[in-house]
């Protein structure tokens, strides 16, 4: 129709194949031959679930890497002992009801 033979499909394939990260190919067939696979992912725990001593750590890498300032680690840890005591006010209330 507008006599571009393979052109779209390989302007395709190439923006296709450039959105990869590098190496992903290999991934992919490396992949196809596992027998089993096991996956490792970072991840931040949510603050109510944090441990005092987990969102030290946490405040403390912040403040390591200059992200935050000493003052709002502090106030962040604050907030967390806050909202972690009403959390529990509110368990311990549903409990007596």
């Amino acid at each position: 129709m507008f006599d571009t033979g393979t052109k779209f499909t390989n302007l395709f394939l190439d923006v296709r194949a450039s959105s990869l990260l590098q190496g992903f190919g290999q991934y992919i067939a490396e992949e196809a031959k596992a027998l089993e696979l096991r996956m490792f992912e970072v991840g931040i725990i949510p603050g109510l679930l944090q441990t005092p001593e987990y969102a030290a750590a946490l405040t403390t890498a912040a403040v390591n890497r200059g992200s935050i300032t000493e003052a709002q680690a502090g106030e962040r840890l604050r907030v967390l002992v806050l909202l972690r005591a009403s959390s529990w006010r509110g368990q311990v209330a549903g409990l007596s009801r």
